[in-house]
């Protein structure tokens, strides 16, 4: 997988209680499990300066989220180059422009 905001290799830097949206739905008060916290690569990125890092499957987490709004990324999409959760932010945002349209 790679970086959505500088394109470089994402690298397992430890664990951390990322909630994914099916956990969240399931169980919106439940413990959250540790998963791999994957992290840029490049040491110069401009997400390492809000905490931005993105799960196995590719989700996107930021603290504070706000600060997406700070970043700039490839394609207008924050979940990384490369996974499945990228190919079905795709998706959303085809469907959503679409709408748009008519």
């Amino acid at each position: 997988m790679k970086c959505s905001i500088c394109q470089s290799n994402l690298v397992v830097t430890g664990k951390a209680p990322l909630e994914t949206l099916a956990e969240h739905v399931s169980s919106p008060e439940g413990p959250v499990s540790l998963k791999d916290k994957y992290t840029c690569s490049n040491p110069d990125c401009p997400g390492k300066n809000f905490d931005v890092c993105w799960n196995s499957y590719g989700e996107f987490y930021c603290k504070p989220f706000y600060a997406t709004r700070e970043l700039k990324f490839f394609e207008n999409l924050h979940d990384a180059i490369g996974s499945q959760s990228r190919k079905v932010e795709r998706e959303l945002n085809f469907d959503r422009e679409e709408r748009e349209q008519m």
